[in-house]
């Protein structure tokens, strides 16, 4: 199994301690959604937002997988703690087979 990488896009803050690693790169803040969309796909990235518009390709077109964030908005120490907790399951939700989207809620996952 290889490690998954991830793209994120320029609605999340990319200088959460938690994307600091290999494994994530940050859209450019004046990329387009198709762009991003296409990048991604074309480097087997997974895209992870906030943005409903990339829910919509997610259920539309496959690749690339989509981790969407829908917890509002959430001071950083409270997200930092929140995704050090969830990441392992979001990880887990993305190597299910036929998963395109997750939907990350401060309580549950949602896959599609």
């Amino acid at each position: 199994m290889t490690t998954p990488r991830f793209l994120l896009d320029a609605n999340l803050s990319s200088r959460s301690q938690h994307w600091q690693q290999p494994a994530f790169e940050s859209a450019p803040d004046h990329c387009d959604d198709h762009t991003v969309w296409q990048y991604a796909a074309e480097h087997n990235l997974i895209i992870v937002t906030k943005d409903a518009d990339f829910e919509e390709r997610a259920l539309r077109y496959a690749p690339p997988q989509v981790v969407r964030f829908c917890t509002g908005n959430m001071r950083r120490q409270v997200f930092r703690a929140f995704l050090s907790e969830a990441w392992p399951c979001i990880l887990a939700v993305l190597d299910q087979p036929g998963v395109r989207l997750v939907r990350v809620y401060a309580d549950r996952l949602e896959t599609t």
